[in-house]
């Protein structure tokens, strides 16, 4: 009997404590997610609300709670929404937390935020610019879906990845920066993008495309990547495909059309200025490279005529690289031999003058080139999904 008793103490208890997890506190109500600590998150709001300055702490029965995030459809079709103040206790914005915000023009997205959910910002037309912060990682699918007023966009290095759609139909984005640590990009994140002129990507090595909706139609746009890239740069957004290779000054330029290879060319430029620019005229497409000096054209014939406009463009990152292989050092250069490393490296890749990789080797903190043929060469170093480029000499 007694164990019955409690037992329905324990429910009726319970019962209790659920009916009243969530609470209002003026336009905004919160749900309690945690009791120890005691955090709670932005869970509704009025459809009258036209600014949200959401607090770091609420108060609710004598208790302070914590405000860590933005919860799923907080503040869905709150219509008259024009500003959000988001304090620095937040780390994440839900899925749809702003959905069909159309009056919202001002976000403030604080340095606390790791990610940014699906349709976070989902047709929000009003919204004109966003910067994230550098602690974001991730940008959900479809996050700023729609907002065609946004002419810019800030993406920190901190994004490995962009969701499918993620900025899809925000026609009025004029330029973005693909910062160098991003590996993955969804299908069609940048499709419908009608005013976007320039693409700069800082990645050294080339992020995965999902499909060859990435990004909008190239008659107006241009693709900037890094000087010293040996990946290839696939440009499958706009149907075609480019690779790049680098020695000294001379890169090898490939163009592929569904695919299939229609020719390449070896061209020599100063990259700081260079551009290619590929066109399809009555079934030929015509390569051209110009940095102010030199043009190197190249006609390769295509099976059909296929309509394009692209251009390729290499952006002098060597800072960059620099920065980046700062940590790691090695000796003796020039070598007859052996290279050994500051400290163990991932993967080594030894690249020749033509871009090809040679030798290759694994979790080494020395390498031999012994075998090689006396001359210049390119060490390509990955650590932690991070890869920088040296040069050394063969004696």
């Amino acid at each position: 009997m007694k164990r019955l008793l409690l037992l329905i103490c324990t429910l009726l208890c319970a019962n209790v404590l659920s009916a009243q997890t969530t609470f209002w506190i003026g336009d905004i109500q919160y749900e309690i997610t945690s009791t120890n600590p005691a955090e709670v998150e932005v869970n509704n709001a009025t459809s009258a609300i036209t600014t949200a300055n959401i607090p770091s702490t609420v108060t609710y029965q004598e208790t302070t709670y914590d405000v860590t995030s933005i919860g799923t459809q907080a503040f869905y079709d709150c219509s008259s929404l024009t500003s959000v103040n988001i304090p620095n206790s937040v780390t994440s914005i839900g899925t749809q937390a702003f959905d069909y915000c159309s009056s919202l023009t001002s976000i403030d997205i604080p340095n606390s935020v790791t990610s940014i959910g699906e349709y976070a910002f989902y047709c929000c037309s009003s919204l004109t610019s966003v910067t994230i912060p550098n602690s974001v990682t991730s940008i959900g699918r479809s996050a700023f879906y729609g907002c065609s007023s946004l002419t810019s966009v800030t993406i920190p290095n901190s994004v490995t990845s962009i969701g499918e759609w993620a900025f899809g139909w925000c026609s009025s984005l004029t330029s973005v920066t693909i910062p160098n640590r991003v590996t993955f990009i969804g299908g069609g994140a940048f499709v419908g993008c009608s005013s976007l002129q320039n693409v700069t990507c800082l990645a050294t090595t080339p992020p995965t495309l999902e499909d060859n909706t990435v990004f909008p139609n190239p008659n107006t746009a241009t693709l900037t990547v890094p000087c010293g890239t040996l990946e290839a740069y696939s440009t499958s957004f706009w149907n075609m495909f480019f690779s790049c290779r680098i020695s000294e000054n001379v890169y090898n330029v490939e163009v592929f059309v569904n695919d299939e290879t229609f020719g390449s060319v070896a061209v020599e430029s100063d990259c700081s200025t260079a551009t290619l620019t590929a066109t399809a005229n009555e079934g030929y497409v015509f390569l051209s490279w110009n940095d102010g000096n030199t043009e190197n054209p190249r006609v390769v014939s295509l099976t059909s005529d296929t309509s394009f406009v692209a251009n390729f463009a290499l952006i002098d990152n060597s800072s960059l690289l620099e920065a980046e292989a700062e940590s790691i050092s090695f000796f003796p250069n020039p070598t007859k031999s052996e290279i050994t490393f500051s400290q163990a490296i991932e993967k080594v890749e030894v690249i020749d003058l033509t871009g090809k990789a040679i030798l290759t080797f694994s979790n080494a903190k020395t390498i031999n080139i012994e075998s090689l043929p006396a001359g210049a060469y390119y060490l390509r170093l990955t650590n932690e999904e991070k890869t920088s480029m040296q040069k050394v000499i063969k004696q």
